[in-house]
C-alpha cells in the first residue's frame, strides 16, 4: 500500500493557489473535509471544503473543477455531502451559528445541482446523512449533541414539510460535541464519528420504529486524544473525521 499525491500541489514554501485544472495543475484545496462519489456517475468525486466551495475530481479526465460555490447556497461551512436514495438529489450540510441557520440543503441533479433549497434549519450542523435503505435524512447539531431525523422521502414526494419539521432522537454525551454520521450500507447501524472528542459511537437502527437507538462507544474514549492501536475502547484516536463502511 503506497500513499501518493492524487491532485494539487504547493511550492517549496507551502504556498498554493486554488484553481480549476488538471490533477497536476489545479493548485491546492482549502480545508478538504468530505469526500463523496457521485452514485450515478462513476469516477466523479465531490469534495466539500470547510469554509470553501465544493470541488469535483473527474477521474476520467483527471481534471478538478468547482461546480458548486459556497455563495450559491449562502453556506458558511460546508461539512458533508450525500445523495438521496433515488440518486437525483444532493444533500449539503452547513454549519451556521444561528438557530435559524441552514442545516441541510437539497440540490437537484436535473438543475446540475444549481438550485439549493434549505430543507432543515437549526444551528451548528456538522453533518447530514441519508439512510441507504429507507431514504430518511439524519443530521445533527454541535450545540447540545442533538441527533435529528427528517422525512426526506415525504419532502421529495411533495409533502408540505417545513424546515423545522424534524424529530429529535437523542443527545450524545455533552454540549459542543462535533460529530458526523456514517450509516452502514445495510442500514442496520451507523457510526457517529466524534471529531473533537476523539472517539466513535455506534447507534443501531430499529426497523420497526424507523429510528436509530441510543448510541454506545465502540472505539476510543472521550477526551483522550492519542494514537494507540488496540481493540475497541482500548484504542485511542485523535480527531477522527470521515468513515466509510
Amino acid at each position: 500500500m503506497v500513499v501518493t499525491t492524487l491532485a494539487g500541489k504547493e511550492d517549496e514554501r507551502g504556498n498554493y493557489n486554488i484553481k480549476d485544472g488538471t490533477f497536476a495543475d489545479c493548485g491546492g484545496f482549502l480545508n478538504p473535509s468530505w469526500l463523496t462519489f457521485d452514485p450515478k456517475t462513476p469516477g466523479m468525486l465531490y469534495m466539500g471544503q470547510d469554509g470553501g466551495d465544493v470541488r469535483l475530481l473527474n477521474f476520467k479526465d483527471s481534471v478538478v473543477t468547482t461546480p458548486i460555490t459556497r455563495g450559491l447556497g449562502g453556506w458558511n461551512r460546508i461539512r458533508t455531502i450525500d445523495f438521496s436514495l433515488d440518486k437525483n438529489y444532493m444533500i449539503i450540510a452547513d454549519d451556521q451559528g444561528d438557530v435559524n441557520g441552514k442545516s441541510a440543503s437539497i440540490l437537484s441533479r436535473a438543475s446540475g445541482f444549481k438550485d439549493p433549497k434549505v430543507i432543515t434549519s437549526y444551528k451548528q450542523c456538522n453533518g447530514a446523512s441519508v439512510h441507504p435503505i429507507n431514504g430518511e435524512l439524519y443530521f445533527n447539531s454541535y450545540e447540545k449533541g442533538q441527533f435529528y431525523r427528517f422525512d426526506l422521502n415525504s419532502y421529495i414526494a411533495g409533502t408540505n414539510l417545513g424546515i423545522k419539521d424534524y424529530q429529535l432522537l437523542f443527545l450524545i454525551q455533552d454540549n459542543d460535541w462535533e460529530f458526523n454520521i456514517n450509516i452502514a450500507p445495510t442500514g442496520d447501524y451507523a457510526y457517529i464519528i466524534v471529531i473533537n472528542q476523539h472517539y466513535i459511537l455506534r447507534t443501531d437502527y430499529d426497523w420497526g420504529n424507523k429510528t436509530f437507538t441510543t448510541p454506545y462507544v465502540v472505539c476510543g474514549q472521550p477526551r483522550t486524544p492519542e494514537w494507540v492501536d488496540a481493540v475497541g475502547t482500548q484504542a485511542r484516536l485523535r480527531n477522527p473525521y470521515q468513515g466509510y463502511l
